[in-house]
């Protein structure tokens, strides 16, 4: 064997040589030196053999001097790799004059070497060691930057390398390694140019013609690995023709046993895990393979951390892709293969190897993050910790282990993140688990990881979230409750721009603050009750001492379009508003602003509404509203009670925010009824039950609002356009009036002009509408043909049947139908229906007023009418006799002195007096009222009453005219029969151009026979129909003047009774004729005056 000492002499002997310029020397004599050189390389001691011998410096020298020669590149290079391999300062030595301002003056290696690749790649062997030397020289740090400035293309010489010679494995070898190293130190720009020109496509071919050499899979997925940084490669590497991810695993199927190859591939998957892809790596069974090399090499910390991160990600995909993945194939797969694969069983099968990996890797903080996220992502889908009790002796629980990442690792907010959603998740499997995390102190734990990384967003979210989880439904001690609220504070001051932050504070503020005590462990109560709830107004108190509230309240204001987080900030703040002096702290700040522009913004949202009504409660209580949020605060309760009309637990609220507003302020009434909160009131009082506490808060919130006395009327008559009778009763006898002046039509016009409901239009009249107002009334319910409301209207103006008369003159109703007058005419068991006065209206009012006597309202109440007058009734012991009807046998045609007009003295008897109210005349004046009826406007006569008359019901009276119209049977049955029929029918200034309504209906023929009285003057009849006169058997008194008849039909002359006759100012002539066969013994009065006779018969 040769000794050292020889080896050395060789190796000195041949620098020599090599140094030695010879111009005539041989070639093939330098590349014997160069072979001799590599042998000795090769030896035993070649790394102590050739170490501070610089054999690079004449060998660089060489291999620039002869480019040219193939013989001597091939050895040379192949020496300097030898070179680079065992004195690894070679490559120092090497790139240090490169980076001494190119002291050279050959070419730089890097330069070198480029050159070599382009000159002889045809070369296969020359291409070899090309590559060889090219992967050794990038692993410099400064080589890599100076090959890619160079305007040679370094990844077109070697992807056009590898395309040259795909059947050699060196080459492919050696290529892909000088693509890693390459790839490794480009930008993402570069990456996925290489990828777009599609040069990855000699990797991927190399991957598929070597599959039985490891060392070239491995080589290969070292260079896809960088490939696989930017998302768009991913993409294209997912899904091109050649199936990367398939590859990948058939490789590690292939090699189960090479670590570095399972290592890197599994590298690979995590970053092929994004979300789009995730069923393609599941039906492909990537987690098979991943769970293999984990359990294959337990202690290759980054295998271990690459794999648990790729099934961490996987995991939920496995659970919603079980059916999919039992067919065992990725859809798009050719049919002819279809059915060819075996599926593996899917189970969530890796937690042994994740605890492992806890126990094993408990100083790698990437394993630990890995392991964590994936039980974390196996507990929140079902799989278990399912250990044997052997496993469990042995070793270490899986919350301890976690524990013991989190503190071991307290320095990296990432494991810190993973370990608390992992510790959340076994909380949420297992509700022991509080208690021992508990014992454990965790609490204290996380409230120090957040004080050591207060500026880290995730470590305050994660300790937040773990905080709530473990406190939820528990009761902590004062101390830890300060701690944790404290610095729960503190991250919200230090994050108050990030919403996750926020949010989770505001969870575990409410946790604290606002503990539900339905949650208590094991069902079991707190052993001091009083105790805890001391604490916890401490706690309040302290809270808003620090100025928590002022947080809670910029929080809302900051994001004011997160849904979750005013409800959690709204619920919150409602938790601190029962604190001393937290109420003036928030109205101070904005409170109501900031919980009126909540509900506004999430009209839909019935959480925020309960929170936000709740806190208003409070707010609102203090008398320190402003008049300008008045209006908005009106706004929001009225909108509430709109949308939530169906939730009683909603309505209440509402109704207690504007009780509060009621109460608080003067002006509050009158904003809530311009919102319509009167109408809500209404709508509730004549739905709810008497037993509801809703009805209660509605009744008080009416008792309160009808203190304004501004608003008894408006608030009528929303009650009127409702169509709301119980409602319009109940405020009538609370004292509104009916007949208030106002710019707008009355009353009783607005619901007849509407349609209003019959009964509504009864209560109206009833309660003493004026006449006027009925007049009014009357002509638009006429217009619109409201057939019932007309005939109370008509009746009540006109209808006397204390003295048999009905009075419809000058109301100018154009026609007049029969189906009107039958009801009128109708006998007093044919009237219409009482409203009682234990009516539903009446009780509410009595119910109202309770509140008020209770409350002592300021300002004196209206008592409640007596029933019978407020009702229009009369007394049993009234006195008819003082509400007598004009006399009978008073003239109703001529006065003493008859003039040429005859129709001046008729407008004289009939014109009304002025009278007054007083009840001495109404009793004493019998006498006066014989003078002369009542009579309606008529065409020449004027107005019939001027604005000092009383209406018909009061002059002649009001009682006894309404009890006719409204009365009972038991009143009228008391009366003659004759007294019952209708003697008297004024129809006068109506301007009806036929009797139709006389001879349509057969029960109005039946009356008109009992007719004593008929006044038809001052219309439009141009006859009078011989076929009515049939019917007027008992008529004494007929009057037809101003009209424009021109004949009188022989029968009316024949009538029997008839004893005056009025048809002045008609149309009737030139000749007058009468029949001389027909008599009228009765007769003793005719007007003919103001016709167009002009010859009288004789």
């Amino acid at each position: 064997m040769v000794n050292r000492e020889e080896l050395e002499e060789r190796l000195r002997r041949l620098l020599v040589r090599l140094n030695t310029p010879q111009e005539d020397r041989q070639l093939c004599t330098l590349i014997q030196i160069i072979q001799d050189l590599l042998f000795l390389a090769h030896t035993e001691n070649a790394a102590e053999l050739f170490e501070d011998k610089d054999v690079h410096i004449p060998l660089m020298v060489v291999l620039s001097s002869y480019v040219g020669s193939r013989g001597v590149q091939q050895v040379g290079w192949s020496l300097l790799c030898r070179l680079i391999e065992i004195c690894p300062r070679t490559l120092d030595q090497l790139t240090r004059p490169l980076q001494e301002a190119k002291e050279w003056e050959v070419l730089g290696v890097h330069q070198q070497i480029l050159k070599v690749l382009s000159q002889y790649r045809k070369d296969c062997k020359v291409t070899m060691v090309g590559l060889r030397a090219l992967a050794l020289l990038l692993r410099s740090d400064i080589i890599p930057l100076l090959v890619l400035e160079e305007e040679e293309d370094v990844f077109g010489l070697v992807v056009e390398a590898m395309k040259m010679f795909p059947m050699s494995e060196e080459v492919q070898l050696q290529g892909c390694g000088a693509l890693q190293f390459l790839l490794e130190r480009v930008s993402d720009e570069h990456l996925v140019e290489f990828v777009e020109n599609q040069d990855h496509d000699v990797v991927l071919a190399a991957f598929q013609k070597f599959l039985d050499s490891p060392e070239v899979l491995l080589q290969a997925m070292k260079v896809l690995l960088p490939l696989a940084h930017p998302g768009s490669n991913v993409e294209i590497l997912m899904s091109g023709g050649a199936r990367c991810y398939s590859m990948i695993i058939a490789a590690m199927d292939a090699f189960p046993e090479v670590e570095e190859l399972q290592e890197t591939a599994c590298c690979l998957f995590k970053r092929f895990t994004s979300e789009s892809y995730y069923n393609i790596l599941v039906l492909n069974g990537v987690q098979r393979v991943a769970v293999r090399a984990c359990q294959t090499f337990p202690g290759n910390a980054k295998l271990q951390a690459a794999a648990l991160f790729c099934l961490a990600d996987l995991t939920a995909t496995i659970v919603q892709n079980k059916a999919v993945a039992e067919q065992g194939l990725e859809e798009g797969e050719e049919e002819e293969n279809r059915g060819k694969e075996e599926v593996e069983d899917m189970g969530l099968g890796w937690m042994e190897a994740c605890c492992m990996a806890l126990d094993v890797h408990a100083a790698e903080p990437a394993v630990q993050e890995a392991a964590s996220w994936a039980i974390h992502n196996l507990l929140l889908h079902g799989a278990g910790v399912n250990q044997s009790e052997e496993e469990q002796d042995e070793r270490t629980p899986v919350h301890r282990q976690l524990m013991a990442a989190m503190l071991l690792h307290s320095s990296s907010p990432s494991v810190f993140q993973a370990a608390t959603s992992a510790i959340a998740t076994l909380i949420t499997h297992n509700s022991k688990m509080c208690s021992l995390l508990l014992s454990s102190g965790l609490h204290v734990n996380l409230v120090e990881m957040m004080k050591r990384h207060s500026t880290s967003a995730e470590v305050s979210i994660s300790a937040c979230r773990l905080l709530s989880l473990l406190f939820q439904g528990r009761t902590a001690s004062l101390d830890e409750l300060n701690m944790a609220m404290s610095q729960i504070l503190s991250a919200m001051k230090i994050h108050n721009f990030d919403k996750e932050v926020q949010l989770e504070a505001l969870h575990a503020s409410l946790v604290f603050l606002c503990p539900d005590r339905s949650l208590r462990e094991h069902g079991a109560s707190v052993a001091d009750p009083d105790m805890a709830d001391v604490s916890l107004k401490v706690l309040k108190n302290q809270c808003v001492v620090e100025g928590a509230h002022t947080l809670y309240l910029e929080v809302l204001n900051r994001f004011i379009s997160s849904s979750t987080i005013q409800k959690c900030g709204l619920k919150v703040l409602s938790a601190l508003a029962d604190c001393s002096g937290a109420v003036d702290l928030l109205c101070q700040q904005g409170a109501i602003d900031t919980v009126l522009h909540t509900l506004q913004m999430f009209p839909q949202e019935r959480e925020i509404h309960y929170w936000g009504l709740t806190l208003l409660s409070y707010l609102v209580s203090k008398k320190k509203l402003s008049r300008m949020i008045i209006p908005v605060l009106a706004s929001v309760v009225v909108a509430s009670l709109v949308h939530y009309r169906e939730d009683s637990e909603m309505l209440l609220k509402c109704f207690q925010v504007a009780l509060r507003m009621l109460d608080a302020c003067s002006g509050a009434a009158a904003e809530l009824q311009r919102e319509d909160f009167d109408r809500q009131i209404f709508r509730h009082l004549r739905e709810e039950t008497p037993d509801n506490p809703l009805r209660k808060s509605a009744c008080l919130a009416l008792s309160k609002m009808w203190c304004d006395s501004e608003l008894h009327y408006s608030m009528l008559e929303k009650a009127c356009e409702d169509g709301d009778t119980t409602m319009a009763e109940c405020l009538i006898e609370l004292g509104a009036d009916i007949n208030k002046k106002t710019k707008t039509e009355s009353l009783i016009y607005q619901v007849c002009e509407r349609g209003g409901p019959l009964e509504l239009v009864e209560l109206l009249l009833s309660q003493g509408a004026h006449e006027q107002q009925l007049r009014r009334a009357l002509a638009v319910s006429v217009k619109r043909g409201d057939g019932p409301t007309v005939i109370q209207l008509l009746g009540r103006l006109g209808l006397d049947l204390n003295n048999s008369a009905l009075c419809l003159g000058g109301f100018r109703l154009g026609h007049l139908d029969a189906t009107w007058l039958s009801p009128l005419l109708a006998e007093r068991g044919r009237t219409y229906s009482l409203r009682y006065n234990n009516s539903k209206g009446m009780s509410l009012a009595r119910y109202i007023q309770s509140f008020q006597r209770s409350k002592s309202s300021s300002g004196p109440l209206r008592p409640l009418a007596d029933p019978c007058l407020t009702s229009g009734y009369i007394s049993e012991e009234s006195d008819d006799s003082s509400f007598s009807f004009v006399s009978m046998d008073d003239s109703l045609f001529f006065n003493d002195d008859m003039e040429s007009d005859g129709s001046d003295s008729v407008s004289g008897v009939l014109s009304p007096k002025p009278h007054n109210n007083s009840s001495e005349e109404l009793r004493g004046g019998s006498n006066k009222g014989k003078q002369g009826r009542r009579r309606h406007a008529s065409a020449e006569s004027g107005p019939t009453e001027n604005e000092h008359s009383e209406p018909l019901h009061r002059r002649y009276g009001r009682a006894g005219s309404i009890q006719k119209v409204f009365g009972s049977g038991e009143n009228s049955a008391a009366l003659p029969k004759e007294r019952e029929r209708i003697r008297l029918l004024d129809l006068s200034g109506n301007e009806l151009d036929s009797l139709s309504c006389l001879m349509d209906d057969v029960f109005v023929q039946q009356q008109l026979g009992h007719l004593l009285r008929l006044d038809l003057s001052h219309n439009c009849l141009l006859e009078f129909p011989s076929a009515l006169c049939q019917s007027l058997k008992s008529l004494t008194r007929l009057d037809l003047q101003s009209n424009q008849l021109q004949s009188l039909p022989v029968e009316l002359l024949s009538l029997l009774s008839l004893s005056t006759l009025n048809v002045s100012r008609n149309c009737v002539g030139p000749l007058l004729t009468f029949d001389p066969t027909v008599t009228c013994p009765s007769l003793r009065q005719l007007n003919l005056s103001f016709n167009k006779i002009t010859m009288f018969p004789h």
